[in-house]
């Protein structure tokens, strides 16, 4: 909604590139050249890479390009492309890799606050990449159009009541993906009751084939930041073991804690 990209090819070695160039006349933020620098240092197989910045006499980021992946005889070029709900051996596999550069963004001191569909590209073969991660400063660069937001989670509707938001916020955004991967929906942040503290939302009650999912999903999308997983590593190491379990126990309530 406020920046052009546009698909080009490196003269000097053929590769090809998006260019990102924000639509703005006006002074560019001392937060996008710090974004941007930090930008520089990632490298990661699921996080969408930079490569270079101009600033005059325009704004241009020069990004990876990304390809798209096919599923089900069509290109995808990122997840809100996908047809919904998905079988668990394509959003599994999905959801782990995502779950990964999440984790790596965190360990390097970045907070996405957008995680959405529309933000995660496909690449052959159905590899995820996480972008979007300047956002905010791009869009004030770019006017002031609005926003949109796949899901929000509490803290982001009512900072004042639930706290600023943190890596715990990119941890409910991931619960709110996983949801959608299951069920094509988009979750609701109020999923759990204030007062009784009952989670409503449960992977079981769209295929009790995901019962054995049900605690790592609430731990994702508790109302409350302080009750959500701590870190997506955690999450990681809950979710592969409950992918081990055979389907027999399906069935069983899972109530452990995190130990």
């Amino acid at each position: 909604p406020f920046a052009t990209v546009i698909l080009v090819r490196r003269n000097d070695t053929g590769d090809l590139r998006a260019l990102k160039i924000p639509r703005t006349t006006e002074t560019i933020s001392s937060s996008l050249y710090t974004e941007i620098s930090l930008l520089y240092q990632l490298k990661h197989p699921y996080v969408l890479r930079m490569f270079r910045a101009e600033f005059s006499p325009i704004v241009m980021l020069e990004l990876e390009y990304v390809a798209g992946g096919f599923y089900d005889g069509k290109q995808r070029m990122n997840l809100f492309d996908l047809p919904v709900p998905l079988p668990e051996d394509i959003w599994f596999p999905l959801l782990e890799k995502i779950s990964e550069g999440l984790l790596y963004l965190h360990k390097q001191g970045v907070r996405h606050y957008h995680l959405s569909p529309k933000h995660i590209l496909l690449d052959e073969p159905m590899v995820p990449k996480i972008s979007g991660l300047i956002r905010e400063s791009l869009r004030g660069a770019g006017g002031s159009g609005k926003e949109e937001f796949f899901a929000r989670a509490p803290e982001q509707i009512d900072p004042e009541f639930f706290g600023k938001p943190g890596k715990r916020t990119d941890i409910f955004l991931l619960g709110a993906i996983w949801f959608w991967f299951v069920s094509g929906k988009i979750i609701n942040p109020e999923g759990v009751d204030v007062d009784s503290g009952d989670d409503k939302l449960r992977l079981s009650s769209i295929d009790m084939h995901y019962a054995r999912y049900d605690y790592c999903f609430q731990k994702l999308v508790a109302r409350y930041k302080r009750d959500r997983y701590s870190s997506v590593e955690i999450f990681l190491r809950d979710i592969r073991e409950m992918n081990q379990l055979p389907h027999e126990s399906d069935d069983l309530l899972i109530s452990g804690d995190e130990s």
